[in-house]
């Protein structure tokens, strides 16, 4: 990713020509041509899927969207793969076209259908706002025999600070004096 912005420097800052770029990094004239006129970095433009850019596939892309998800409730070994797609449309609903449209379709397909199941939810962490967690913990006391304790934590993700508190057995309420000053 560093060599595509250093190329896009060249030409964009440092006013460059193609050609001097290509002499100055040593990439091929047409990937320097490529990093040079890109606008829109982003990876995450997807396949396009309609129909009309798969003419003699058009009336069997609902069958081939059905198949392959259908495959993702199946073990990994049992999926359809391009060729077995390929040989079914033949040998069940006729289909004439050729092997390489169903193997671009279904790659394109499978990763369409893999980056939309990838999600997340953006971490915000407020200014002042904490995070408690509670759990028990083995330790051994001062006669080396093990006891089971509760761990009290509250950590401060804006700052990465945090606080930790454990509580015995043996003293099942934490007196609230104890800890005062760390909160």
């Amino acid at each position: 990713m560093a060599q595509k912005q250093y190329i896009k420097y060249l030409y964009e800052v440092e006013g460059k020509n193609l050609a001097e770029i290509q002499k100055a990094t040593g990439f091929n004239y047409r990937t320097v041509q490529k990093y040079a006129y890109q606008e829109n970095w982003s990876e995450e433009s997807l396949p396009v899927l309609n129909a009309e850019n798969y003419p003699s596939l058009g009336a069997y892309i609902p069958i081939i969207d059905t198949w392959l998800e259908d495959d993702c409730k199946l073990p990994r070994k049992q999926r359809h793969t391009a060729w077995r797609v390929f040989c079914r449309l033949r040998d069940e609903h006729g289909f004439t076209g050729c092997y390489s449209s169903v193997k671009r379709y279904v790659r394109k397909k499978r990763f369409v259908m893999k980056t939309s199941d990838e999600g997340f939810l953006p971490l915000a962490h407020p200014c002042g706002w904490g995070q408690v967690d509670f759990g028990e913990f083995m330790y051994y006391d001062a006669v080396q025999k093990e006891q089971t304790g509760y761990a009290l934590t509250v950590s401060f993700p804006h700052s990465n600070k945090g606080i930790h508190a454990g509580i015995s057995l043996a003293e099942p309420r934490m007196p609230v004096g104890r800890n005062e000053a760390n909160f």
